[in-house]
Order: structure tokens, then C-alpha cells, then sequence
């Protein structure tokens, strides 16, 4: 029995295990640790970078749309003044148009009222052909009073 118990044999297969033991923790162990903590490490870079990029483009976002919401009250803005110069161009161009109306008016008004001297003084250039005419046929008789004014009233209604 001695050779199932032996203290020796026990020794050795202790100190084999142990050997075996510090051999895989030097050669095994400790490398795959030392990788693994490394690949942690760059893991959780990895993950602080994509946090901070993730901020910096939250942040960024934020700006595009506020730069967006700036760039459609400035096109608001734009638009109101693009309508107000158009409405002030329009009420101009209006008031040109009521100015040349009222010149055109004028110069019409002129125009009439000189085509009506000139029918006055025309017809003051018949009267007076005619009173000459009559006159000569006056002188040719003498005619009393009432029939010089029918003859006056015969003659206004031919003119009129």
C-alpha cells in the first residue's frame, strides 16, 4: 500500500501541479488578461469617443437647427420686405398713372376749352360777316325796331 500513500510520489505530483500551475499563469493567464485589459481599454475609448462625437454632433444639430430656424425667419423677413417694396412700387407706379391721368385730363380740359374759343371767336367772325351782310341790306331800306329784332332772334336760331 505503500505505493498508493507515497509521500513522495504525492510531492511530486504537487510540486508538478504547482509548476504546471505558475507556468500556465505566466505563460497563459496573465498575457490574456493583459489583452483582454487592454482590449477593455480600447473598448471603453472606443465607446468615450463615439460618447463625445455623439455630443458633438447632438450639439451641432442643435446649431444646424437653430442656424435653420434664424435662416427661415430671415427668409420670413425677406418676404415681408420683398411684399412691402412691391406694394410701395405698386402705390408709385399707381400715383404715376393718376398723375399722367390727371395731366392728360388737363391738357384735354385746354384743348376743349380752346377749340371752344375758337368756335366762339368764329362764330363771332360769321356774326360779324353777317351783320355786315345785313347791315348792307339795311342800308338798302330802313327797317324799324320790331323787325330788326326778328331778324336778330332769325339769326340766333340759325347759329344755335
Amino acid at each position: 500500500m505503500e505505493g498508493l500513500f507515497n509521500p513522495l510520489s504525492i510531492l511530486l505530483h504537487t510540486l508538478n501541479a504547482l509548476i504546471l500551475f505558475v507556468a500556465l499563469y505566466f505563460l497563459l493567464y496573465k498575457p490574456v488578461k493583459q489583452f483582454l485589459d487592454r482590449r477593455n481599454a480600447e473598448v471603453a475609448k472606443t465607446m468615450q469617443d463615439a460618447d463625445e462625437t455623439l455630443a458633438r454632433s447632438q450639439a451641432e444639430y442643435a446649431k444646424a437647427l437653430e442656424k435653420n430656424r434664424g435662416a427661415q425667419d430671415e427668409v420670413q423677413q425677406i418676404l415681408k420686405t420683398g411684399a412691402q417694396q412691391a406694394n410701395d412700387r405698386a402705390q408709385a407706379i399707381l400715383n404715376d398713372a393718376r398723375a399722367q391721368a390727371d395731366e392728360i385730363l388737363a391738357r384735354a380740359r385746354k384743348e376743349a376749352e380752346d377749340i371752344l374759343a375758337n368756335a366762339r371767336e368764329a362764330m363771332a367772325d360769321e356774326t360779324a360777316a353777317l351783320s355786315v351782310e345785313i347791315a348792307g341790306k339795311v342800308l338798302g331800306r330802313e327797317i324799324s325796331l320790331s323787325e330788326h329784332r326778328r331778324m336778330i332772334d332769325d339769326f340766333l336760331k340759325k347759329v344755335g
